[in-house]
């Protein structure tokens, strides 16, 4: 709003109002007497401590589905075994398997050749 200020000029109030889209929401406590309320769990209503033990019987589940850290650590020490294996016995990864040829110095010359 535009009003007068004292005869000196005028001043700018702003003015409340609410959109009629917006409208109010009035807040309402609910406080409940029971221990444990119903809950809407999926499309059925459970009290909290059946909900609980569900959650309970869903973790023990999964911890009897779980693979023992001692069956993890074998694994991990035979292949680390089979990679130590194959170190020592010289085996490359870029040599061919199947290859006729062994690998062999270079003859004299060549090296001889390509020295400046």
């Amino acid at each position: 709003m535009l009003l007068p200020d004292n005869g000196t000029g005028f001043r700018f109030d702003p003015q409340s109002f609410q959109y009629a889209f917006n409208p109010d929401v009035s807040i309402r406590r609910v406080v409940r007497e029971e221990d444990s309320p119903p809950i809407l769990v999926g499309e059925e209503w459970v009290t909290r401590s059946d909900q609980v033990d569900r959650l309970h019987e869903l973790e023990e589940q999964r911890q009897r589905s779980r693979i023992p850290v001692l069956v993890w650590g074998i694994v991990l020490l035979s292949l680390s075994l089979l990679l130590m294996r194959s170190v020592t016995t010289g085996f490359s990864p870029f040599m061919s398997r199947y290859s006729p040829f062994t690998p062999a110095e270079p003859a004299s010359t060549h090296t001889v050749l390509n020295q400046p």
